[in-house]
């Protein structure tokens, strides 16, 4: 694997737990320093107005039995609208930016601020303690329209680039994975039932599509053909936590952009990591499709999708009463299988 120089390169990000994972998945953060991780606000929503409280008051409240200093912290930051502060107080060799940031709720409070979060429970927790005001709706991931979404992604990659020039930025392409790897039984499973899973999915690509034409000399790192999430993600299954090699590849793609070759010769190599990457991907997991897999579909009927998970659910339980005396035996020869398929 490509390593960066020994000159100890210096990151920020601003993006979803992805972009960190890339360098938290390694050891010593794959060899770079990571200054400054800013995570759970809404790239289409800093330039609204912050949230009218008392800062002393939110601070001295005691969350540790609902959530880390670190949620509470990245809380008040969206509330405040300081979450990007870090953009002129601490530069970085590099900027790393994604776009998954937006499969995170959006709030309306009642006094009309909008804020993004993965705790509700957190933000209630505000409001009981009257901090904040209650929240007035939960908003959909449509609330805005797409002439909002692109003008307002441009008003954003205006910032980054008013502390960034654009050679410093890498932008990381992020996908919603509709597939996952069950490593219990080495199989795939389609993610199914979640609400807004392709509404999602559309903003997450619109909002980089836009981001990347706004920004056309920022470096990408393109997410790599038949990439799946994994059930056993340090996180948890959802389909924004890949599978190991994702990040591999993501740091290998890094460590290319940070040689600082000319562009043409950087653009060649990404793609041939890309390559490989996809290869290895579809080699390592595509196999592992199966018929029993549950079909996805945002738009079946409710007795479609019991239809689909009784079938689902009889084969399985079929196939664990009939041939588990020689599961552990399978398992073991279709891993040695993929070994003869997979480069190390």
């Amino acid at each position: 694997m490509l390593t960066p120089a020994q000159n100890h390169t210096i990151i920020n990000i601003a993006g979803c737990c992805i972009s960190r994972d890339i360098f938290g998945m390694h050891t010593n953060d794959g060899g770079y320093q990571i200054r400054h991780y800013a995570s759970a606000f809404s790239p289409l929503h800093v330039f609204d107005k912050k949230c009218i409280f008392s800062e002393e008051e939110f601070k001295s409240v005691d969350t540790a039995f609902l959530a880390s200093n670190f949620f509470k912290t990245r809380l008040f930051q969206e509330l405040t609208r300081t979450s990007l502060k870090f953009l002129h107080e601490e530069q970085a060799d590099y900027l790393i930016v994604d776009t998954g940031l937006l499969h995170l709720r959006h709030y309306e409070l009642e006094n009309g601020c909008i804020v993004c979060c993965d705790k509700k429970n957190l933000i209630e927790f505000f409001i009981k303690k009257k901090i904040i005001p209650p929240i007035k709706r939960e908003l959909g991931f449509d609330h805005l329209s797409e002439e909002e979404v692109v003008q307002r992604t441009k008003e954003y990659g205006d910032i980054l680039l008013k502390h960034y020039p654009p050679e410093k930025i890498i932008l990381i392409e992020v996908k919603y994975a509709e597939s996952y790897y069950d490593e219990s039984d080495c199989s795939l499973y389609n993610f199914i039932g979640e609400k807004d899973a392709h509404i999602k999915r559309n903003l997450i690509s619109l909002v980089f599509r836009e981001l990347k034409n706004h920004i056309p000399a920022a470096h990408i790192v393109p997410m790599p053909d038949s990439m799946f999430a994994v059930s056993h993600h340090k996180w948890g299954k959802y389909p924004l936590h890949y599978v190991p090699e994702y990040y591999d590849y993501a740091l290998e793609a890094v460590a290319v952009i940070t040689l600082g070759l000319p562009r043409k010769e950087e653009l060649k190599k990404l793609e041939d990591l890309r390559q490989k990457y996809s290869l290895q991907c579809s080699t390592s997991y595509g196999r592992c499709a199966s018929y029993l897999t549950p079909p996805y579909s945002s738009s079946a009927s409710l007795l479609e999708k019991l239809f689909h998970y009784f079938k689902f659910w009889t084969f399985r339980t079929l196939s664990h009463i009939c041939f588990g005396h020689y599961r552990s035996i399978f398992k073991q020869k279709y891993r040695q299988y993929q070994s003869m398929f997979v480069k190390n």
